[in-house]
């Protein structure tokens, strides 16, 4: 019998915990909804034996499955499993062609996932101007852009946030939106009823994060306003202080409704548009 640290990484709990095995169910449906059901053997998880674990995490919510790069997250033991390439994928429900950005390693968040953003753009066209080498790397691991599921909203350093901040307003203000009191936690606020809606959600500057040229993924207002009441919608954006570890963190309700592959045998991430452009969410089960 071993023993492991289980961790919360929703609210940074651990407690120390048994590893054990188990048979687990893993089912796919294919194209033409045929459904199809195998036995994985072997499979490592430990129990969350306090409700100490539990804290922060969604109503009936029993446990956190682990998407990391580690030989225990549930996505790269099934594939060794089945000896299959290593990659897996997820698209978030919110409450075509895709691109292909790398994959990069932080050798001081090694388990995490990094990918290298360049720039910052509003409007499709209109470059932030802020210091790009907060976008790269330090060799004490400081720096880039990570992705979380666990991380609610996506989380700039101070001066690429107000930067974003202040050209996305400008933005704003030139489509007639108005602004209003801000909310907490964020930042510039405006009033829902003089904001003209899209198939891709509140008519507002699109947000593009740049990775090369031709490359980029847009946020369009479905993923970057956050309705807080039936009047006001919030630029859906945190500020994480001038001098966080990590410079930009991609947060969940960013990535709601786009389809994303992690390829971790070529370090490669394939993420697709808004799924909303083609009428369809991550929500309906034909979206693949």
């Amino acid at each position: 019998m071993c023993g492991v640290l289980a961790r919360n990484s929703v609210k940074n709990l651990v407690a120390a915990e048994v590893l054990l095995e188990d048979v687990s169910i893993v089912g796919f449906v294919d194209r033409w909804s045929h459904l199809y059901v195998y036995n994985v053997s072997h499979v490592a998880f430990s129990c969350a034996n306090s409700s100490f674990l539990l804290k922060g995490l969604a109503r009936a919510t029993k446990g956190m499955v682990g998407l990391g790069r580690t030989k225990t997250a549930l996505p790269i033991q099934i594939a060794s499993a089945f000896k299959l390439p290593n990659k897996f994928a997820f698209c978030l429900p919110s409450s075509t062609g895709f691109r292909l950005p790398p994959l990069i390693v932080n050798a001081a968040q090694p388990d995490e996932y990094f990918i290298s953003v360049k720039s910052i753009r509003v409007d499709g066209t209109k470059l932030i101007s802020f210091n790009t080498s907060l976008l790269s790397i330090d060799r004490n691991g400081v720096g880039g852009t990570k992705l979380s599921t666990i991380t609610p909203y996506t989380i700039f350093q101070t001066c690429i946030y107000k930067c974003l901040v202040s050209e996305f307003v400008k933005k704003a203000l030139f489509r007639k939106i108005k602004m209003v009191t801000s909310v907490a936690p964020f930042g510039a606020c405006f009033s829902s009823k003089t904001m003209a809606s899209t198939i891709t959600g509140p008519a507002v500057a699109s947000i593009d994060l740049v990775v090369r040229k031709g490359v980029y993924c847009r946020i369009y207002g479905a993923n970057s306003m956050v309705r807080v009441n039936k009047d006001v919608s919030c630029l859906g954006f945190v500020d994480g202080g001038p001098h966080p570890i990590t410079s930009v963190v991609l947060g969940g309700y960013q990535m709601e409704d786009h389809f994303l592959e992690f390829d971790l045998t070529s370090s490669k991430l394939a993420f697709s548009s808004s799924l909303l452009l083609y009428n369809s969410s991550c929500s309906l089960s034909r979206t693949f």
